[in-house]
């Protein structure tokens, strides 16, 4: 009776199968797959959402070029080139503002010998607690 109020529940208007239990462990499998292929990080969040949010939280006025960027599983890797090592901090900070990105790791600080560029590595963690 309580796994039927629970299918009841969670798949509205349908009727309640004879195995519910099974039922909903087919609902789940089903709406996993559909998030893979939707591409769903962390949460409720698409690739789509998240690159909507970095491009939302890089200052206007930061000078910094994004030369690579890479979704893996819940791992955002971005490659940025800047005229300043403060670009890097406060991207940084910036991006850590969302709380899914709250894990964000600037790394690899480089200077390009030829243009005086600083090249550096962002990597977020994607916290699936708070995207959800």
């Amino acid at each position: 009776g309580q796994v039927a109020d629970l299918f009841q529940q969670a798949l509205p208007g349908q009727p309640v199968p004879d195995d519910p239990v099974a039922a909903l462990r087919a609902a789940v499998r089903d709406a996993q797959t559909r998030a893979g292929v939707l591409g769903v990080y962390g949460g409720n969040l698409s690739a789509l959402d998240l690159l909507q949010e970095i491009s939302a939280r890089v200052p206007p006025d930061l000078d910094l070029v994004f030369e690579e960027l890479s979704i893996d599983g819940q791992t955002i890797r971005i490659r940025v080139v800047a005229k300043s090592f403060e670009a890097a901090d406060r991207l940084g900070t910036e991006l850590s503002s969302f709380p899914p990105f709250a894990q964000t790791r600037i790394g690899a600080i480089e200077t390009d010998r030829v243009s005086g560029d600083k090249k550096f590595n962002v990597t977020i963690s994607l916290n699936a607690e708070d995207s959800a």
